[in-house]
């Protein structure tokens, strides 16, 4: 039987505040990895972009409803690829809402820390999180992207602020 989708209007009540607050030590981590570098974070769903930050860094407010749009799809997947691994914050709330999810990213890597976020998040969830460096349009064939995405979830952090468009355009490539 196909899985159906969730209605991208449906608000998950919550879910991703407590996903968020027991990722909460863990997000530190990766946050005290950034602020080793010296390097200012590439921000996106639960950091503020292009800001230097220090272990305790709180995840900022504007990204509350596309992280419970994310956590939400996140809990009911098997497989999630995101572009934009950066530090893996989206990845360790991912990870952290779902026990199974296998989760696949894909980044340039041309910041320090993004390596070193990556292999925190592999010790961690072991044999869930596999990262990829490079462009993800050349790194992926066109075949390969298309039957990926037949079994997986996508979140790409570039697509529009709006929630509507925020990841919703995978309704077709749910799992």
């Amino acid at each position: 039987m196909a899985r159906v989708a969730p209605d991208w209007r449906t608000r998950f009540d919550g879910v991703a505040e407590r996903v968020l607050l027991s990722a909460t030590p863990l997000l530190h981590q990766l946050n005290q990895v950034v602020a080793s570098s010296g390097e200012r974070i590439e921000g996106g769903l639960v950091m503020e972009n292009d800001v230097r930050i220090d272990g305790s860094s709180s995840p900022h407010a504007r990204g509350a409803q596309k992280r419970d749009l994310f956590v939400g799809l996140a809990r009911v997947g098997t497989r999630m690829l995101e572009v934009g691994f950066n530090a893996g914050h989206s990845a360790a709330l991912a990870l952290t809402a779902n026990p199974t999810l296998e989760y696949e990213g894909f980044d340039l890597c041309a910041h320090n820390y993004t390596a070193r976020c990556y292999d925190l998040l592999a010790h961690r969830f072991p044999g869930r999180v596999s990262l990829t460096c490079g462009d993800s349009v050349v790194r992926l064939r066109r075949q390969e992207f298309r039957l990926w995405m037949n079994r997986s979830r996508r979140y790409d952090r570039e697509t529009p602020d709006s929630c509507a468009s925020c990841c919703l355009r995978c309704g077709s490539f749910l799992a």
